[in-house]
């Protein structure tokens, strides 16, 4: 959540959970449909699958995996993407599912709400992107362009553009306003997994062999590196003084480590990392990583969830 107060995760159990980051406990459940929800009436496989939907199901919520998840950024409302092929809007006091995005033809491995909120992007295993309205579902554009599975995406913060990665190795940036491809920035050897703006010049990308990569979008050359095969950046809680963009914190088998950005200027001092936490939990992969304020999140592929808290992120 933007001011730090909540944290939401998504699962193979196809729910989506608020929790308490400071306590650790569990606020709010965002059922799926499931043999282990009681009140679901689809029918299942012996072996867990939907096996049959029933129209008539309460249940709002997804049929398949949840792969990602965003706040919008007046933090009332999360989004989630899932292997059902939808994206779902949430309300975040109530949870009450608001609008169901749909369109994609396999999964959905990834979501993200527009700097102003009016908009969703979604990333999906059919290859392409889309752009729907967030409070009326109106499907805005259909991106086409990448030649394999769209792994992430994300919004330049003055909204102007939208990038995404793919398992084709490339990253393309695209004009939120007409759906243009603007730029295909190229470089990584591996699946790129996941993509990020520093601010609205400077790209950041991460691929499946634990290279992160700086760009400079507008002559779409990488600038910096850093090891990472999961990242994000220091962000501003409300209330705080925040060192927003300053640091970059990636994974790296069991450790999370802490670099200084400073718009991914290359310097060796950067290749550095400032500080490092070693979490022996983290051994298992990472799903996603998430900075607010001086808490950062750590969502692993068994379910665990890992909060760590690094006061100096924020200045006194």
């Amino acid at each position: 959540m933007p001011d730090g107060k909540k944290l939401a995760s998504g699962s193979r159990d196809n729910k989506v959970l608020l929790w308490d980051p400071q306590t650790g406990e569990r606020l709010k459940t965002l059922e799926g449909h499931s043999k282990h929800n009681k009140d679901c009436t689809c029918e299942f496989n012996s072996w867990g699958p939907l096996k049959k939907s029933n129209p008539a199901c309460p249940v709002q919520g997804h049929s398949g995996c949840v792969n990602s998840v965003a706040f919008s950024p007046d933090g009332k409302t999360v989004a989630s993407a899932s292997n059902d092929g939808t994206v779902k809007v949430w309300s975040v006091a109530d949870g009450q599912c608001l609008q169901t995005l749909e369109g994609h033809s396999r999964e959905v491995a990834s979501v993200a709400f527009s700097p102003d909120g009016m908009s969703v992007a979604s990333g999906s295993y059919d290859k392409t992107v889309m752009v729907f309205n967030a409070e009326t579902g109106e499907r805005l554009h259909h991106l086409k362009g990448h030649s394999s599975w769209v792994r992430s995406v994300s919004w330049s913060p003055d909204g102007k553009l939208l990038a995404s990665s793919s398992n084709d190795k490339t990253v393309r940036v695209w004009s939120a306003e007409d759906g243009s491809c603007a730029k295909v920035l190229s470089g990584h050897s591996a699946p790129v997994t996941q993509v990020e703006f520093l601010d609205d010049g400077t790209l950041v990308s991460c691929d499946s062999r634990g290279s992160t990569k700086f760009w400079d979008i507008a002559t779409g050359t990488a600038k910096a590196e850093v090891p990472g095969q999961k990242f994000t950046f220091s962000k501003a809680a409300s209330g705080t003084e925040q060192r927003a963009g300053r640091f970059l914190v990636t994974s790296e088998g069991d450790l999370v480590l802490v670099h200084q950005a400073d718009g991914g200027e290359a310097s060796d001092v950067n290749k550095v990392p400032v500080a490092f936490f070693l979490a022996p939990a983290l051994s298992i992969p990472v799903s996603t990583v998430a900075c607010v304020g001086e808490h950062i999140g750590i969502g692993c592929q068994s379910g665990a969830v890992i909060h760590l808290r690094a006061p100096w992120l924020v200045k006194a």
